[in-house]
This record gives C-alpha cells, structure tokens and sequence, in this order.
C-alpha cells in the first residue's frame, strides 16, 4: 500500500513538474511576442515622424510655388496693362495709316513680339498651375498615408495594452499555480519523509 502511495505522489510530482515547465515556455513566448511588438511600434513611429517631415517639406514648397504664381500673375496683369496700352496706341495710329503706314509696320511687328511673349507666360502660368495642382494631389495622398499610419500605430498601441493586461493577468495566475505547486510538494516531501520513518 506504501508503495502504490509512493508511486501515485511521483507520478503526480512529475504531472506538476511537466505543467509548470509548460507554462514557463508559454511565458518565454509571450515575453517574445511582446518584444517583437514593441519593435514594430517604435518602427511604424518612426516612419510617422518621417512622413510629418516630407509635408512640413512639401508645405514649404507649396507656400514658395504660391508665392512664385503671385509674382507671374502679377506680372501677367502689368503684361496686359502694357498690351491693352499698345492696343490703344494701335487704334490711333491707325487713324493715321496714311501718314504713318511704315511706322504702323513696325508698330505691328511690336505687338506680334509681344503676343507671343505673352502667349509664353500664359503657356508657362498653365504650366505651375498643373504643377501646383500635382503638388496638392500629392499632399493629399500623403495626409491620407500619414491618417492610415496613424490610425494603425493605435490599434497596434491598443493591442499592446491589451496583450500586457491578458500577460500580466497570466503571470499572476502562473505565480498563484507556483505557490500551489511548491506547496503540494513540500506536502509530498512531508508524506515521504513520513512514509521512511514509518
């Protein structure tokens, strides 16, 4: 009878020693799992504050290209002061086209420099327009990018949390388990002691 006693309590000490070891390889992965975690975090962080760089970036080229089509249009419109004066003096000269017909020649030739000349900016004005209007689109997708890293970097800070709170509930459960295993064996080296003096 001692001796099916005896072998039931090592049978039971080695279930013990086996659930613990399992429960320390459980905790050995979760402690990773946590590490890889804060590893992801702190990258995605990174990548966020990269991308608030790149706009301020783009902001500040944005402010010097409005600043830049300001300055054309302002001189667009002094273009067309000048032209509609030129325009003006054409009418009068021809008034005078019989009188003056080599200098309205040469008067023509004038307004046909500067038609094109204005033709150019007005090519060249379109063209900041469209570059502007990339710039804006870009900015926007990256606002949306930063919106979409952002949001992901708190679900993932949520998860951490919650992931903390379920480990730190485990671990204590797991310490509670440890307390109990170390008492039933001290139990157990009780009984055997007693059973060898008997």
């Amino acid at each position: 009878m001692s001796e099916l006693l005896m072998n039931r309590i090592l049978e039971e000490v080695v279930g013990l020693n086996g659930r613990f070891d399992r429960l320390e390889a459980k905790v050995d992965r979760m402690e990773a799992d946590i590490v890889d975690m804060k590893a992801d975090i702190a990258i995605l962080k990174k990548d966020n504050a990269e991308m608030k760089a790149d706009i301020a970036i783009l902001k500040k080229d944005n402010a010097e290209m409005k600043a830049d089509i300001a300055i054309l249009k302002k001189d667009n419109a002094e273009m067309k002061a000048d032209i509609a004066i030129l325009k003006k003096d054409n009418a009068e000269m021809k008034a005078d086209i019989a009188i003056l017909k080599k200098d309205n020649a040469e008067m023509k030739a004038d307004i046909d420099s500067l038609k094109k000349d204005n033709v150019s900016l007005l090519a060249g004005q379109a063209e900041l327009f469209q570059m502007v209007s990339a710039l804006k689109h870009g900015q926007e997708l990256t606002n949306a990018k930063l919106d979409g890293l952002t949001l992901d970097v708190r679900k993932l800070e949520g998860s951490f949390l919650r992931l903390e709170k379920k480990i730190d509930s485990e671990v204590l459960e797991l310490r509670g388990d440890i307390r109990l295993l170390n008492h039933r064996i001290a139990d157990v080296e009780m009984d055997v002691e007693r059973l060898k003096n008997r």
